[in-house]
């Protein structure tokens, strides 16, 4: 730079002001930015404001979840006052649903009355049921000590399925008792059904 300084000095003073100048228009033209890096930085504004207000679409994975409008709808105008079935309509239900099954098996109920010189044996035929039926049903102690007593009058209710296959026998011993006899798989079975006064449930097994 001293060598630079030292021949600047040697040479004549028109040179030197000439080289001066020169010097001065170089470091304005350097100084001085062009009118392409104006017109860059004015996009590179542009750019950046855009930027800032443009609304741009955010993937859905980054996305806030939105109720939609219809399940808000359907929500709103979904009843309040809907009440559960308590337990006592499901236990009534189930009781409903108990009595068609036990009406389901006793398709065809039929009520005879006992007359003069009727035996079970004979019940039992005008109600087309065999001797067999008969025999099976009178090994039974109640059934042997009961229906083998019939007399006129009485009444012998004998239930039987689609089929025409015997079902169930009532037969009321008296005022209080009545003896029912079931036939479940080729077996029978009886019980004795004691009424109670005021009771909604008139016969309790004995």
């Amino acid at each position: 730079m001293g060598k630079v300084i030292t021949l600047f000095k040697l040479l004549p003073k028109k040179h030197q002001i000439l080289l001066s100048i020169l010097s001065v228009i170089t470091m304005i033209t350097m100084l001085l930015p062009s009118e392409e890096a104006q017109a860059s930085r004015q996009t590179t504004a542009i750019d950046e404001q855009a930027q800032i207000n443009t609304r741009y679409d955010v993937p859905l994975a980054f996305r806030s979840p939105q109720r939609p409008e219809s399940m808000e709808e359907v929500s709103d105008n979904a009843p309040t006052n809907a009440v559960p079935m308590s337990s006592s309509e499901d236990l009534a239900a189930g009781k409903g649903s108990a009595e068609s099954l036990e009406s389901a098996h006793h398709r065809d109920v039929e009520h005879f009355n006992v007359k003069n010189g009727d035996t079970l044996a004979a019940v039992f035929d005008r109600a087309g049921l065999t001797s067999k039926d008969v025999y099976e049903i009178t090994q039974l102690p109640l059934a042997k000590q009961n229906l083998l007593k019939i007399m006129p009058g009485e009444e012998i209710v004998i239930s039987k399925d689609a089929k025409g296959d015997l079902t169930e026998v009532r037969y009321r011993i008296n005022a209080i008792s009545t003896l029912v006899i079931t036939k479940n798989q080729e077996q029978y079975f009886e019980k004795n059904l004691r009424e109670r006064c005021g009771d909604p449930n008139p016969f309790h097994q004995r």
